[in-house]
């Protein structure tokens, strides 16, 4: 029983207690032949001792794959080869003295770009009480607000050099002028100006504001200069205009292939955790402080959070 789990958990199959039973059971039963004698043989009981004779122990999955281990090796090697050939070909003499560089990407032009969901409550799922109580409620200020709100869209470059602003993305009639003109003109002087603000009505990135983030921001910083964007493979990071508009900025789109952007993405493997917690302790922060000035009403309102977001991704 104990290498067929291995065997199983090596292919990358998950493993549950009903089928480490059924396997148990089926080997009883080519072992002994008879039906009657293994019926009740693994039970709870005898996979709870099962699990503690092996140091085997029901755990959370942490990550999902559709494809073996093994299958992510080349995926990742041809990536990687894939950057180094972009990076380090040398350019033509013609180019040298315009953009004075010797190789064809320079590291100020080599940037990762990825999206972040942010919810207006950072709720886990857990809180500290006292031992003994059988109902651990907590009260929200507001339903879904511990769900997706915003987007928050990141860069990093990779000489560590902010060159960007981060973007939020809330939600909002993207179709109707009128209603975002009020929203702005409601709280557009309240935002932090170190973040720049978009709407639509999913509160998704998208093709539209993919595109004119490329156009109003992108090319303005990479100045003309050969680049590598280094993005995920969304559907729409790899639209006709998306890749018109990069080719036009002699930027050069580096695909993250599917399944490898916990391996290969820096944002994903490095950034975005940490970026979380320090959003979730700053807010707490400021609610706290907002309780204790005595007008904790002025956070409780869908506008007071999309303000609120602004500046403490701002201070992050």
């Amino acid at each position: 029983m104990y290498e067929a789990l291995v065997k199983r958990r090596g292919d990358g199959l998950p493993a549950s207690a009903g089928w480490i039973r059924r396997r148990a059971n089926k080997i009883a039963r080519e072992q002994i032949g008879a039906d009657k004698a293994v019926k009740k043989f693994a039970m709870k009981g005898w996979l709870y001792r099962w699990c503690k004779r092996y140091g085997v122990a029901k755990r959370r999955v942490t990550k999902e794959s559709q494809k073996r281990p093994e299958e992510y090796i080349e995926l990742t090697s041809s990536f990687v080869r894939f950057c180094r050939r972009q990076i380090a070909t040398p350019l033509p003499p013609s180019l040298r003295s315009i953009c004075h560089l010797s190789r064809r990407i320079d590291a100020t032009n080599i940037l990762n770009m990825d999206e972040v969901p942010i919810p207006f409550e950072f709720l886990d799922g857990s809180t500290y009480d006292f031992k003994g109580a059988k109902t651990i409620s907590v009260d929200t200020k507001r339903s879904g607000w511990s769900k997706r709100q915003a987007t928050l869209i990141l860069y990093i470059f990779a000489n560590c050099k902010p060159r960007l602003k981060p973007k939020l993305i809330f939600h909002g009639a993207a179709d109707n002028e009128e209603e975002i003109g009020r929203i702005c003109k409601k709280e557009g002087k309240a935002y932090n100006n170190r973040v720049t603000v978009e709407y639509n009505l999913t509160a998704y990135n998208n093709a539209d504001l993919m595109l004119c983030w490329i156009v109003e921001e992108l090319l303005l910083v990479l100045c003309a200069r050969p680049s590598l964007l280094v993005i995920d493979h969304a559907a729409f990071h790899k639209t006709v205009e998306v890749r018109a508009a990069l080719d036009e900025g002699t930027i050069t789109p580096a695909i993250i292939p599917g399944g490898c952007t916990s391996i290969l993405q820096p944002l994903d493997v490095a950034i975005n955790r940490p970026l979380k917690d320090l959003l979730r302790q700053r807010l707490s922060e400021k609610l706290e402080y907002y309780e204790e000035a005595g007008y904790s009403a002025a956070t409780e309102t869908t506008s007071s959070r999309r303000i609120l977001l602004t500046q403490i991704v701002a201070d992050v």
